[in-house]
């Protein structure tokens, strides 16, 4: 990614005038910044490609990217409706997917369980769109099910997540499973050693 100054991006946003490319690279840099963190500065720079923004593909990255910030930084009045922009505006199935799988996140931290279900749920039955982002659906559902049916989800979901292509993937979705087994105590123990250091492979 080429690399803007803090100064250019804040010119870029001043201008109102960004040219296409420019406003994809705020979007990279807005990306950036909330994985690295920093929510304030991530939501000013996506907040500020969306109101020059006319492409409607382009509009609906920008917006998926604002409302995941604005989730993660706890702002959920405001993350709604620009999720719910960008799953209505998804322009393909696995798009779609993951979509749904931020609108379930967003309803399970208000504690709306059966609207988180009922998102992560479509996304798992989508799961020949990106098998990947299937698992990720299906784990957060273990994490919502019943106590008693949430061990043979999960050993279930192991043997899924040693088909996933991509190692980082692969091992965030091992840790996400061991941790997940590890609360649910000795039963559960040895799934959730085995997926642990499947995870450090």
């Amino acid at each position: 990614m080429r690399v803007l100054s803090f100064g250019v991006v804040a010119a870029l946003l001043a201008s109102g005038v960004a040219a296409q490319s420019d406003l994809v690279s705020l979007l990279r840099h807005g990306t950036a910044y909330r994985q690295q963190g920093d929510l304030n500065l991530a939501i000013e720079t996506l907040a500020g490609a969306m109101q020059q923004a006319s492409d409607a593909k382009l509009k609906a990255r920008i917006a998926s990217e604002l409302g995941v910030a604005y989730y993660q930084a706890h702002r959920y009045e405001l993350a709604e409706p620009l999720l719910k922009q960008a799953y209505r505006d998804a322009s393909d199935p696995a798009e779609r997917m993951r979509r749904a799988i931020d609108l379930g996140n967003l309803h399970a931290a208000r504690g709306q369980a059966a609207e988180a279900v009922r998102y992560y749920g479509e996304a798992r039955e989508q799961r020949d769109a990106d098998p990947s982002t299937a698992v990720s659906a299906a784990l957060n559902l273990a994490r919502m099910a019943p106590e008693n049916e949430r061990l043979p989800r999960l050993a279930a979901l192991a043997l899924e997540i040693a088909q996933v292509i991509d190692s980082r993937e692969r091992a965030r979705y091992y840790l996400n499973l061991g941790h997940q087994a590890r609360v649910l105590g000795t039963p559960a123990l040895r799934l959730a050693y085995e997926t642990l250091e499947q995870a450090r492979r």
